[in-house]
């Protein structure tokens, strides 16, 4: 008998060490919470470090309050893949946010909590999000005090499209490259790609919206290539049937040289956005100027497999 009440008084003692908290009211007693993270992109092993380096973490109560925010780190999540939290009793929603960097505008309260690009939130030009990722788990903080352990498992929340435009870093394929009706150019390219019509931010239940806005990616002369311009650039998610579209420009006079529905790109290359988690499209575009006629199509793509580092 004697034997079974130490043993009783040792696991009082652990549990009370485990949260701190020794006192007969135990309603203000924290619990130690551990969260796991993994993140397995398209295959059946975990890649999470290869892809997410900080995560900013969103925790919510049952009324739908913000009750606590915590950032991981790089330093953070490379010494523990996870975080260790402490909370009261109660039912919680947490939501996970992958790199989300200085181009990242979060606002995680309100009737909406959303994220997307801070350009888009300073109504300036966008040029394409972070490569961000999402997410969430609701757990129980029982009464007792004892420990809660769980996985939080993420999903991409991005596209990233590679562009290779051929040919239009070379002034000679375009017909009558006259500057007598220019406009202000957007950079030293002589034409701009814009990627329009897509979702300007992501919800806090991983949901793209509705309100939609232009992405306009900067263009790089190609180190291999001299006339032709290289981007990469990240958008939310989209499904096959985008209503967005592809525009390309000329910057000496305005004129539209190029609009071409995407769904109608992804249709035609036979690109399925939904069969992967995280894809890269990669667009080779060509221009060409036959007897005066300026020419530009969609002449290839490829896709990217994410595998993981062994």
């Amino acid at each position: 008998m004697a034997r079974t009440r130490q043993i009783w008084i040792l696991a009082i003692l652990f549990l009370c060490g485990a949260t701190a908290c020794i006192r007969e009211n135990i309603d203000d007693c924290e619990t130690p919470v551990t969260l796991d993270f993994l993140y397995f992109g398209d295959e059946p092993v975990d890649i999470f470090s290869q892809r997410i380096k900080t995560v900013d973490l969103f925790i919510y109560g049952q009324n739908g309050d913000l009750v606590q925010t915590v950032t991981c780190s790089e330093a953070d999540l490379a010494s523990r893949q996870g975080v260790d939290l402490r909370l009261l009793e109660g039912e919680y929603r947490i939501v996970c946010w992958g790199n989300a960097g200085e181009n990242t505008h979060i606002e995680a309260e309100g009737s909406t909590p959303r994220i997307g690009e801070t350009s888009w939130f300073e109504g300036t030009e966008c040029s394409g999000i972070d490569p961000l990722y999402f997410g969430e788990k609701t757990i129980t903080v029982p009464r007792t005090l004892r420990p809660v352990r769980d996985t939080v498992i993420y999903n991409s929340s991005h596209i990233t499209i590679a562009v290779n435009m051929i040919g239009f870093a070379n002034a000679d394929n375009f017909d009558q490259m006259s500057t007598s009706t220019a406009v202000p150019a957007s950079s030293d390219a002589i034409v701009t790609l814009s990627h329009e019509d897509l979702s300007a931010w992501i919800d806090f239940t991983h949901v793209p919206s509705e309100e939609l806005t232009d992405y306009v990616p900067e263009l790089s002369v190609s180190s291999e290539t001299e006339d032709t311009y290289t981007t990469l650039y990240r958008v939310p998610k989209f499904p096959n049937s985008t209503v967005s579209e592809l525009a390309i420009r000329r910057n000496d006079t305005g004129e539209q040289l190029y609009r071409r529905s995407f769904a109608d790109i992804l249709e035609t290359l036979g690109i399925d956005v939904t069969e992967r988690d995280e894809l890269t499209i990669k667009l080779d575009i060509r221009i060409s100027n036959m007897n005066g006629i300026v020419q530009i199509d969609v002449i290839g793509w490829s896709s990217e497999i994410v595998y993981p580092i062994v």
